[in-house]
This record gives structure tokens, sequence and C-alpha cells, in this order.
């Protein structure tokens, strides 16, 4: 039997492209992968349609095959359980002594905030222009994308996981970023 992933609060986890999850969510998934796909500058695909972030875990859920998270998904800010199915872990490999309190007083200010669907029409303006002037520029103050979500918070810490600033991070440039950074972020699962 294989040893057991253990997942830690902050761990990034993205979601591979999407399946069926009720249709909504579905067309919205293919939009993200469609409108923040960069091919002006030779960008392929995009390969990643969600990203959310660890917030606590129970070595007894791990053992079974999944983890809690606090997840930026329509209509708001949550915490879900997960299974490791369909999905890559990355995490930070030197956490300082302010991570944890950081991210979990992020997390009580972020939960409950609503979803922002304008920004998946910023990125659909983006596209169209091949520029990132329309999420640099037009940004809700208290909502979020699932990326943003996370980029934010790293962003905050003062460790970047995209190279964009968050407003306008995809959830494909957060996998990108980190599996071209390995001395700042290590895999933890590639399920």
């Amino acid at each position: 039997m294989p040893d057991p992933i253990i997942v830690k609060p902050g761990d990034i986890v993205l979601k591979y492209r999407p399946r069926y999850d009720g249709w909504f969510k579905y067309l919205l998934q293919r939009a993200i992968l469609f409108f923040t796909t960069e091919w002006w500058v030779g960008e392929s695909t995009s390969k990643i349609s969600h990203a959310e972030m660890v917030y606590d875990q129970d070595p007894a859920w791990v053992s079974i095959g999944g983890y809690r998270v606090i997840d930026q998904e329509p209509p708001k800010c949550k915490l879900k359980n997960r299974s490791f199915a369909r999905r890559i872990i990355f995490r930070l490999k030197l956490k300082g002594p302010t991570f944890d309190p950081k991210f979990v007083a992020y997390v009580y200010y972020k939960y409950g905030e609503k979803y922002d669907y304008l920004k998946i029409f910023m990125f659909v303006l983006d596209w169209l222009t091949h520029s990132h002037f329309f999420t640099g520029h037009f940004t809700s103050v208290h909502r979020n994308i699932c990326s943003s979500f996370v980029s934010q918070f790293y962003e905050e810490y003062g460790v970047p996981c995209s190279g964009k600033q968050y407003e306008s991070t995809s959830p494909d440039d957060i996998f990108d970023y980190c599996s071209a950074h390995p001395e700042l972020f290590m895999v933890v699962s590639d399920a």
C-alpha cells in the first residue's frame, strides 16, 4: 500500500482539465481554460482549470484519500472536502514562522467572499486585446476568482506563485510558475 500523502495548510491545489460537474461550472472552467491561454506569446493550451489551497488536514481523513481546502468557487469562498483525483499539489519549500498565522488570518478574512464573475469577462477582453489591461485595472475589492485568491495570499506573504500580478493570474499561470521554480515549490502529489 502506498504511503499516504500528507498535505499542509497553504499547499496549492491545482485541478486538471474539467470533467462534468454541473453545466454551469463546466462551462465556466472551459471558458477559463480557453480565455487564459496566451497563444500570441506561444503558450500551449491551458492544462489547469481551478486553483485552491489546503486549509487544514486531519491525518485520519488524509489516510483515506481526502483533505479540506479553502475554495473560491461560485457562488462564494468556502471550505470543501476534496479527494486527490485529477490534481497536482505544490508546497512552498521555505515557510517562515509567520506563514501559518498569516494564512489563517487570510482565510478568515476571505471566507464567504463572493465569486467575481466579472473577472471572467475581463479575461475575455484581455484575450481579445492580447494584454492584461482589463484584469489589471478593473478589479473588485471584495471579490476574487480561484487563481487570484491563491495568488493574492502568496503575493501578500512575499513569495510570488505566478509571474503576474494576482489580479491577472490564471490557474495555469500558477502551474507554470510553480513548475518552473523548483527552488521555491515542490510537488507533493500529482494524481
